[in-house]
């Protein structure tokens, strides 16, 4: 008895790894469907769909994929939203790669300021010293938000005195900048304050 249990086990065990290995792929991988997992603006979603997208798709293919919804969704109305998520779970899941690293270079020339504010943060909290330059490229945006934004990110660059002095110098005539050179200014104030009391000792 015991011996025949174990033939009809080892039969269903083939049996599905026959059917596994024949079927095509799940209409629920697919981009536009996969798409929709990343589609969410909620935190406690977010992270109830980033694990059913590694439910579906294993590891060396999540890089390839979340670059074909990011692609698929050019033309949709909630591309903002999942092209953030996207981003998102690059950084949260630590898949770092070239990929990733190329996307996020990407973002930071979209025509929505949120993306470009969001690949911002990404390249700052990174910390690559090659994407220093990226970074001060945000303080050039067309939007004040992410200019303002930008130069909240550095305040405590080592440098980030420097970097303000230049950006009044640089801005300080031209309309639409009132906020991002109240906090040049205030990174500026602080640096005094610091030499202040350091002068003091």
């Amino acid at each position: 008895m015991r011996i025949v249990l174990m033939v009809v086990i080892a039969s269903m065990m083939t049996a599905s790894t026959g059917l596994a290995q024949s079927s095509p792929v799940s209409e629920h991988n697919k981009p536009a469907e996969l798409a929709k997992l990343f589609n969410n603006r909620d935190a406690f979603a977010e992270i109830m769909s980033e694990q059913e997208f590694e439910r579906r798709i294993l590891l060396p293919a999540r890089s390839r994929v979340l670059i074909d919804i990011w692609n698929m969704v050019q033309k949709d109305s909630n591309r903002d939203t999942v092209r953030g998520n996207v981003i998102y779970y690059f950084v949260r899941s630590g898949l770092w790669d070239a990929n990733a690293r190329a996307l996020v270079f990407k973002t930071g020339r979209d025509r929505s300021p949120d993306l470009r504010r969001l690949a911002m943060h990404v390249l700052v909290n990174r910390g690559e010293r090659e994407s220093r330059s990226d970074v001060l490229r945000f303080l050039d945006d067309p939007v004040e938000s992410v200019r303002d934004a930008t130069l909240q990110a550095i305040f405590f660059w080592p440098d980030s005195s420097a970097i303000a002095a230049d950006y009044v110098r640089k801005n300080q005539r031209k309309k639409g900048r009132a906020q991002s050179l109240l906090r040049a200014n205030t990174i500026l104030k602080r640096e005094q304050e610091r030499i202040k009391k350091e002068g003091i000792r």
